[in-house]
């Protein structure tokens, strides 16, 4: 089993694939995943490689430290050096792993087709992918949580809101009011920005949806072609795969050597 790590602003997700057969997952507040980044990780077996996209500082240290400890390996990141497989229009030194995860695990579920992946979450990642394999770029935005957060920050008394699904615009109260102004702008902003992809590129483009909020997007964007929340994860085992081959039973470190033969520890199957 390879075990992802997506470290991202609010959580962290861990999932282990056999294939591309999700074998266990769970999610973590990232504040919880590195101050106790063993704990996290541990309890799994069947593990033979660890690979890890992080967004935050800290995380491949933390992670390297943990996974050394409880498995026994090293730990494959994600970096500008990465293969990808993808012909990549953007400055890597600025694209975020995560990113990468995305659009290699669209790409592999979508091999024949233009895809656009929409990252829903704290942020919001815009990301154009060709059925040639380019990689166009895209756009960032932010998500329900910032815009509903900075609402509160500013001096009109507004109230703290989380995110909720409210279908109608008007509103008689100013939390409920705000919600849906977010919701519907953000639902709105995603639509407008699909429109511009396929007038720029002058090509149509099949949706994947991934991210925490991505189920704000069911029903409500033209050309949704799936759901799927582990997309970086699968983008992720894939990535190792490209960057090990051949390579069965090791796991490569960050410095490209092959890490040995793994190990791993019994104990129970997280579900």
């Amino acid at each position: 089993m390879i075990l992802t790590v997506l470290v991202g602003n609010t959580n962290t997700r861990i999932t282990g694939l056999r294939g591309r057969r999700i074998a266990c997952r769970r999610v973590v507040r990232t504040e919880s995943y590195l101050a106790d980044t063993g704990k996290s990780l541990s309890g799994l077996s069947g593990v033979e490689a660890v690979a890890l996209a992080g967004v935050l500082p800290g995380s491949l240290s933390a992670t390297r430290k943990a996974v050394a400890s409880v498995y026994g390996l090293e730990v494959f990141d994600v970096d500008r050096k990465t293969r990808t497989g993808l012909k990549i229009r953007y400055d890597r030194s600025q694209l975020g792993a995560d990113r990468v995860c995305a659009v290699v695990g669209a790409r592999s579920s979508f091999p024949a087709e233009n895809i656009l992946v929409l990252d829903v979450g704290t942020a919001v990642t815009v990301n154009v992918v060709t059925s040639d394999g380019e990689f166009l770029g895209g756009a960032i935005l932010p998500g329900q949580s910032l815009m509903l957060s900075s609402l509160s920050r500013i001096p009109a008394r507004l109230p703290a809101a989380s995110p909720a699904a409210r279908k109608k615009i008007i509103q008689h109260g100013t939390r409920r009011a705000m919600q849906a102004g977010v919701r519907h702008l953000l639902l709105g902003g995603l639509g407008r920005i699909a429109s511009m992809v396929r007038e720029e590129t002058g090509r149509e483009f099949g949706v994947v949806a991934t991210g925490g909020d991505a189920w704000l997007l069911r029903g409500r964007i033209e050309n949704l072609r799936a759901i799927d929340t582990d997309l970086a994860a699968r983008g992720l085992a894939v990535l190792w795969r490209m960057n090990a081959p051949g390579r069965a039973g090791l796991c490569r470190g960050p410095t490209g050597r092959s890490a040995g033969r793994v190990r791993s520890p019994a104990g129970p199957a997280l579900r």
